[in-house]
């Protein structure tokens, strides 16, 4: 973390001080020279871009699942997974803000980001099994055919609310560069989402010895539905520090663009889960009139998002998961319990436009 931190200082100085440089060789106009006007001025801009993000417990599940899958795969049995769900790395950046221009050098600026993601994630596993045997003269035959999909739609919304303090170096009539940095709030919504089919369905049948009469057979088809919804709302205080360069079209309208380094990490979150499990039974027989079973299921609770490991029975390997529990884990099958924490720690690069008004009269010394 560390690192980052001083690899983005480090950055900003490098930026600086190659415009110091610049400046010192004379690439300053008139305007951007010692004793040019001087004044007040307020404006607003529009940026958008990307940020890379680390995620924490976000992608550590994800990680993990992939993870148990490959375990499960390669075990002894007749599973075949198949898996596709990938880790959140990269999320669209888009950002407001309203600022105010101190002289050439200073600025102030409060801006409203909007950092929103879906993550699809899909689970399928197929599993087909027949036999056939000889019995007192008869042919018994039996077959198995069973499916499950799950698909995990996640959606992350993070909107900081930031305070930048912004320090300006003039280059020639029309660019300059400048660093940045201020603290944030940071407020987090988190929405998960487990949505399963399974179906499995077994055939006994029992024919004459030839095959070509039947005379018994049992049919059964179980169908099941599942929703798992999980929803979850925290906040925390960050920083951001960059640097970037700007170019004036006009006197009032420039483009920019910047790269900066953003830490900030949700520990706190509470929320609310739902699940509704729809089943569905049939079953039909010699001599039998067809059943049917229905059956639909609802519960709901509120909680806190809690991160923990548990432990598969069948390879004994442990792996990281998270949800919103009313109370926090106690059993036994579970092991490094904490609150679950969701983080946008990375790099951010933007590109924009600024608008902005000389307000007051202008000064010369």
């Amino acid at each position: 973390m560390r690192k980052r931190i001083f690899s983005g200082i480090f950055i900003a100085a490098v930026i600086f001080n190659l415009a110091a440089v610049a400046a010192d060789a004379g690439i300053a106009s008139d305007e951007a020279a010692p004793g040019a006007e001087k004044w007040f001025r307020l404006g607003f801009s529009f940026s958008g871009g990307w940020n890379r993000i680390e995620g924490g417990d976000f992608n550590r599940s994800i990680r993990d699942e992939n993870r148990w899958v490959a375990d499960a795969n390669s075990a002894d049995g007749d599973f075949d997974y198949t898996m596709y769900w990938k880790q959140m790395k990269i999320m669209p950046d888009w950002k407001g803000e309203v600022f105010a221009r101190f002289g050439r050098h200073l600025g102030l600026g409060l801006g409203l980001e909007y950092l929103r993601k879906i993550n699809t994630g899909t689970r399928g596993l197929e599993v087909g099994y027949s036999e056939t045997e000889t019995y007192e003269g008869l042919i018994a035959t039996y077959s198995m055919d069973a499916a499950l999909n799950d698909r995990y739609p996640q959606a992350l919304t993070i909107v900081p609310i930031t305070l930048n303090i912004y320090g300006y170096l003039p280059l020639g009539r029309r660019g300059e560069a400048y660093v940045t940095a201020g603290p944030g709030l940071y407020l987090g919504h988190l929405r998960l989402a487990a949505e399963t089919e399974m179906s499995i369905e077994s055939n006994f049948d029992l024919f004459t010895a030839d095959g070509n009469e039947q005379i018994q057979f049992v049919h059964q088809k179980i169908e099941a539905t599942q929703n798992h919804i999980q929803k979850a709302t925290g906040r925390a205080v960050g920083f951001q520090i960059g640097a970037g360069f700007s170019y004036a079209l006009t006197g009032n309208l420039s483009l920019f663009g910047e790269a900066l380094y953003r830490r900030a990490n949700i520990k706190n979150w509470k929320g609310s889960g739902a699940i509704d499990t729809v089943l569905r039974a049939t079953q039909s027989a010699t001599g039998h009139e067809p059943i049917v079973r229905e059956s639909a299921e609802h519960e709901d609770w509120e909680g806190d998002l809690w991160s923990y490991e548990y432990s598969d029975y069948d390879s004994g390997a442990w792996y990281s998961a998270y949800g919103v529990l009313e109370e926090k884990p106690a059993s036994e099958a579970y092991r490094n319990i904490r609150k679950a924490e969701i983080n946008v720690n990375g790099p951010t690069v933007r590109f924009g436009v600024r608008v902005s008004f000389g307000l007051g009269r202008k000064t010369t010394h």
